[in-house]
Protein backbone atom coordinates (compact mmCIF):
# COMPACT_ATOMS: atom_id res chain seq x y z
CA UNK A 1 0.00 0.00 0.00
CA UNK A 2 1.17 3.28 -1.27
CA UNK A 3 1.37 5.62 1.70
CA UNK A 4 2.47 9.27 2.31
CA UNK A 5 4.78 10.12 5.45
CA UNK A 6 3.73 12.37 7.92
CA UNK A 7 5.80 15.15 6.68
CA UNK A 8 5.18 15.13 2.82
CA UNK A 9 1.65 15.59 4.06
CA UNK A 10 2.20 18.17 6.19
CA UNK A 11 4.18 19.78 2.94
CA UNK A 12 1.04 19.46 1.10
CA UNK A 13 -0.66 21.24 3.62
CA UNK A 14 1.25 24.21 3.66
CA UNK A 15 1.82 24.34 0.19
CA UNK A 16 -2.05 24.08 -0.10
CA UNK A 17 -2.66 26.94 2.03
CA UNK A 18 -3.81 24.90 5.08
CA UNK A 19 -1.66 26.30 7.84
CA UNK A 20 -4.23 26.79 9.79
CA UNK A 21 -5.48 23.16 9.94
CA UNK A 22 -2.17 22.47 12.30
CA UNK A 23 -3.23 23.51 15.71
CA UNK A 24 -0.45 23.45 18.77
CA UNK A 25 -1.91 23.86 21.94
CA UNK A 26 -1.37 27.11 23.42
CA UNK A 27 0.36 27.91 27.22
CA UNK A 28 -2.49 28.04 30.17
CA UNK A 29 -1.69 28.93 33.98
CA UNK A 30 1.80 28.69 34.39
CA UNK A 31 2.37 26.70 31.12
CA UNK A 32 0.52 23.77 32.16
CA UNK A 33 -0.99 22.42 28.57
CA UNK A 34 1.98 22.78 27.62
CA UNK A 35 3.30 19.96 29.66
CA UNK A 36 0.41 17.74 28.60
CA UNK A 37 1.43 18.08 25.10
CA UNK A 38 5.38 17.79 25.54
CA UNK A 39 6.58 14.36 23.73
CA UNK A 40 9.70 12.89 22.13
CA UNK A 41 10.56 10.33 20.83
CA UNK A 42 8.85 6.95 21.67
CA UNK A 43 6.05 9.06 23.42
CA UNK A 44 2.00 8.76 21.72
CA UNK A 45 0.06 11.64 20.77
CA UNK A 46 -3.62 11.75 21.62
CA UNK A 47 -6.77 14.15 21.06
CA UNK A 48 -8.43 14.92 24.13
CA UNK A 49 -11.33 17.28 25.16
CA UNK A 50 -10.27 21.14 26.42
CA UNK A 51 -12.86 20.40 29.28
CA UNK A 52 -15.82 18.42 31.16
CA UNK A 53 -17.82 18.60 27.88
CA UNK A 54 -17.10 17.35 24.26
CA UNK A 55 -18.36 20.16 21.75
CA UNK A 56 -22.23 18.84 20.61
CA UNK A 57 -21.84 16.98 16.75
CA UNK A 58 -18.69 16.03 14.80
CA UNK A 59 -15.58 17.21 16.46
CA UNK A 60 -13.47 19.97 15.34
CA UNK A 61 -10.22 21.15 15.59
CA UNK A 62 -11.13 23.75 17.19
CA UNK A 63 -12.38 21.67 19.78
CA UNK A 64 -9.63 19.33 20.87
CA UNK A 65 -6.52 19.45 21.99
CA UNK A 66 -3.05 16.97 21.77
CA UNK A 67 -1.80 15.70 24.84
CA UNK A 68 1.10 13.22 25.53
CA UNK A 69 -0.94 9.79 26.39
CA UNK A 70 1.21 9.70 29.49
CA UNK A 71 0.08 12.93 30.83
CA UNK A 72 -3.72 11.78 29.84
CA UNK A 73 -4.74 11.73 33.07
CA UNK A 74 -3.21 14.73 34.43
CA UNK A 75 -4.90 16.88 31.72
CA UNK A 76 -8.48 15.51 32.69
CA UNK A 77 -8.09 16.35 36.08
CA UNK A 78 -6.93 19.79 35.60
CA UNK A 79 -9.46 21.02 32.11
CA UNK A 80 -12.22 18.91 34.25
CA UNK A 81 -11.54 19.47 38.19
CA UNK A 82 -14.11 18.13 40.74
CA UNK A 83 -15.02 14.76 38.72
CA UNK A 84 -16.57 13.41 41.69
CA UNK A 85 -19.33 15.70 41.31
CA UNK A 86 -19.12 16.18 37.48
CA UNK A 87 -20.57 19.12 36.03
CA UNK A 88 -23.97 18.02 33.53
CA UNK A 89 -23.34 17.92 29.93
CA UNK A 90 -25.57 19.31 27.23
CA UNK A 91 -27.83 16.71 25.80
CA UNK A 92 -26.26 16.10 22.47
CA UNK A 93 -24.83 13.60 20.21
CA UNK A 94 -20.94 13.89 20.26
CA UNK A 95 -19.90 12.37 16.90
CA UNK A 96 -15.96 11.32 16.16
CA UNK A 97 -13.85 13.03 13.13
CA UNK A 98 -11.95 10.29 11.42
CA UNK A 99 -9.58 13.22 9.90
CA UNK A 100 -8.33 14.45 12.84
CA UNK A 101 -5.47 13.23 15.03
CA UNK A 102 -2.44 13.60 16.96
CA UNK A 103 0.94 13.67 16.41
CA UNK A 104 4.29 14.73 18.08
CA UNK A 105 5.62 17.37 16.02
CA UNK A 106 8.85 19.58 16.91
CA UNK A 107 8.54 18.34 20.74
CA UNK A 108 4.48 19.36 21.25
CA UNK A 109 1.97 16.83 20.56
CA UNK A 110 -0.30 18.88 17.80
CA UNK A 111 -3.96 18.71 16.76
CA UNK A 112 -3.59 17.40 12.67
CA UNK A 113 -6.73 18.29 10.75
CA UNK A 114 -6.13 15.75 7.52
CA UNK A 115 -9.71 16.97 6.37
CA UNK A 116 -8.75 20.34 4.06
CA UNK A 117 -6.08 17.41 1.69
CA UNK A 118 -8.60 14.75 2.19
CA UNK A 119 -12.10 16.10 1.30
CA UNK A 120 -11.25 19.49 -0.80
CA UNK A 121 -13.67 19.20 -3.43
CA UNK A 122 -14.94 21.84 -6.42
CA UNK A 123 -18.10 19.79 -7.64
CA UNK A 124 -20.24 16.65 -6.20
CA UNK A 125 -18.29 14.65 -9.15
CA UNK A 126 -15.08 15.52 -7.25
CA UNK A 127 -16.31 13.19 -3.68
CA UNK A 128 -16.96 9.60 -3.02
CA UNK A 129 -17.90 7.49 -0.16
CA UNK A 130 -15.69 5.54 1.77
CA UNK A 131 -15.45 3.22 5.12
CA UNK A 132 -13.89 5.17 7.94
CA UNK A 133 -11.15 1.96 8.24
CA UNK A 134 -7.96 1.26 6.42
CA UNK A 135 -9.86 -1.53 4.40
CA UNK A 136 -12.88 -0.70 2.36
CA UNK A 137 -13.00 -4.34 1.72
CA UNK A 138 -14.75 -5.80 4.92
CA UNK A 139 -14.98 -2.47 6.61
CA UNK A 140 -17.56 -0.73 8.27
CA UNK A 141 -19.89 1.02 5.51
CA UNK A 142 -23.37 1.58 7.02
CA UNK A 143 -25.22 5.06 7.16
CA UNK A 144 -23.77 6.74 10.09
CA UNK A 145 -19.92 5.32 9.55
CA UNK A 146 -18.79 5.94 5.69
CA UNK A 147 -17.04 9.16 5.38
CA UNK A 148 -16.64 11.65 2.40
CA UNK A 149 -12.93 11.98 0.79
CA UNK A 150 -11.81 13.75 -2.68
CA UNK A 151 -11.18 11.21 -5.31
CA UNK A 152 -8.07 12.67 -6.25
CA UNK A 153 -5.09 10.14 -5.21
CA UNK A 154 -2.90 12.19 -3.00
CA UNK A 155 -6.16 12.37 -0.75
CA UNK A 156 -6.68 8.62 -1.25
CA UNK A 157 -2.84 8.32 0.08
CA UNK A 158 -3.51 11.18 2.79
CA UNK A 159 -6.64 9.23 3.95
CA UNK A 160 -4.69 5.84 4.20
CA UNK A 161 -1.64 7.50 5.71
CA UNK A 162 -4.93 8.25 8.91
CA UNK A 163 -6.46 5.29 9.47
CA UNK A 164 -3.87 2.64 8.73
CA UNK A 165 -1.43 1.74 11.06
CA UNK A 166 1.73 1.94 9.64
CA UNK A 167 2.53 -1.82 9.67
CA UNK A 168 0.22 -2.33 7.03
CA UNK A 169 0.44 -4.90 3.93
CA UNK A 170 -2.17 -4.53 2.26
CA UNK A 171 -6.34 -4.94 1.97
CA UNK A 172 -8.31 -7.63 0.39
CA UNK A 173 -9.42 -6.96 -3.20
CA UNK A 174 -13.41 -6.46 -3.37
CA UNK A 175 -16.25 -3.86 -4.40
CA UNK A 176 -17.41 -2.28 -1.44
CA UNK A 177 -21.12 -1.70 -1.30
CA UNK A 178 -22.58 1.41 0.36
CA UNK A 179 -25.42 2.19 1.77
CA UNK A 180 -27.98 3.80 -1.16
CA UNK A 181 -29.58 6.25 1.51
CA UNK A 182 -26.90 8.22 1.15
CA UNK A 183 -24.20 10.11 -0.85
CA UNK A 184 -21.02 12.00 -1.62
CA UNK A 185 -21.14 15.75 -2.06
CA UNK A 186 -19.54 18.79 -2.48
CA UNK A 187 -20.56 21.32 0.17
CA UNK A 188 -18.66 24.75 1.13
CA UNK A 189 -15.66 22.79 -0.88
CA UNK A 190 -15.51 19.90 1.44
CA UNK A 191 -16.36 16.66 0.54
CA UNK A 192 -19.73 15.16 2.81
CA UNK A 193 -21.64 13.03 3.36
CA UNK A 194 -25.30 13.64 2.51
CA UNK A 195 -28.95 12.38 2.34
CA UNK A 196 -29.55 10.68 -0.96
CA UNK A 197 -31.71 12.48 -3.42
Amino acid sequence: MHRLSLAHLLLFLTLAGCQQSIIVAAPGDGGTRIDWAACGAGDVCELAIPGCCAECGRATADGVVAVNARRREAQRREACPGTDDPIPCPACENLPNPFLTAECISGLCTVVDFEPAVAACNRDEDCRLRSPDCCECGGRNGEGEVVAIARRPEAEDAFANLVCPSDAIGCPECAPVYPDTVRAACVASRCAVEAAR
